[in-house]
């Protein structure tokens, strides 16, 4: 740090001199800067070349430094992935936290590595026991998710995915629909038996959905069937106008959000809030919702 009053070019070759480990930050700007590039970078490899320092390049974002007087040297993230191009970029930092530590104690690093990976090997295998005991309940009971859908509304589909996706990473709950038909399976066969399945249904409502002959003789019949007799709850997404008020079987079922408006007349921001409602909705319909209890 150069306190107020330092002459800062003196105290940064001072600390460049001083250090045992030069990080040097690559952007644009970096090798934009001529003080950094020609003045800190040509330094930092004069210690490195010396002995006295090990460089390393942080990759913080694309840019072409393959010509730079340290492009030889090894680069982190790993394989010069830049940060900012990382999906989780706490990720990166820490490959980079990793890769700094190995180098000033490849002892302490490495055993930390390993502690890490023992880690996630148990976290993987009670994950793994953990989705093959729901899986392994019994045929008979009624524990998981199904969706009905017309193929024509798969965007809809993808979107409920999404929103579920939180509760089925965290094994909240099992969920069900047509795409988990492996090919060459007998479809009918898998749809009886996760209809079988099934605690929660939910109808993506629409005219495609209306007009499918196969919903309305194959899946409703049971659905509704196993509402009145084993308890199923049956909700229902408004996804585009239809005249589901003509369906004397979806009427009288809960939707599960505000229904004043299909949801593909809803600006984005408004349908994010009832896909949320969505969300919650089956949630608590799973019976995992531990708010009711607070």
């Amino acid at each position: 740090m150069i306190l107020p009053g330092s002459e800062w070019q003196q105290e940064i070759e001072s600390n460049i001199r001083d250090a045992d480990v030069i990080l040097l930050l690559v952007t644009h700007n970096y090798l934009a800067s001529d003080w950094c590039y020609h003045v800190d970078a040509t330094k930092a490899m004069e210690q490195h070349e010396s002995g006295r320092s090990r460089v390393i390049p942080i990759v913080m974002s694309p840019v072409s430094w393959l010509k730079a007087p340290f492009s030889k040297l090894q680069c982190l993230p790993p394989n010069g992935k830049p940060v900012t191009n990382w999906k989780n970029q706490e990720d990166a930092f820490q490959e980079i936290v990793l890769g700094i530590w190995e180098m000033i104690e490849p002892e302490g690093a490495s055993e930390y590595k390993q502690s890490q990976h023992a880690r996630e090997m148990i976290h993987t295998r009670v994950k793994d026991t953990k989705s093959k005991d729901m899986e392994d309940h019994d045929q008979n009971e009624r524990n998981q998710v199904f969706v009905s859908y017309s193929h024509k509304d798969k965007t809809w589909l993808k979107r409920l995915q999404d929103t579920l996706k939180p509760l089925i990473r965290q094994q909240e709950i099992l969920y069900w629909d047509d795409t988990k038909i492996k090919p060459g399976a007998k479809w009918r066969d898998e749809i009886q038996k996760a209809l079988g399945s099934a605690k929660v249904a939910i109808l993506l409502v629409s005219t495609h959905f209306l007009a499918s002959d196969f919903i309305a003789n194959e899946e409703l019949p049971q659905l509704l069937q196993a509402a009145k007799a084993e308890g199923l709850t049956v909700l229902w997404v408004y996804v585009s106008a239809c005249m589901y008020d003509e369906v004397a079987e979806i009427k009288e079922y809960q939707a599960a959000h505000d229904i004043s408006r299909s949801l593909d007349s809803l600006s984005p921001a408004k349908r994010n809030v009832e896909f949320l409602r969505i969300g919650k909705a089956v949630k608590e319909a799973m019976g995992s919702d531990k708010s009711k209890n607070e």
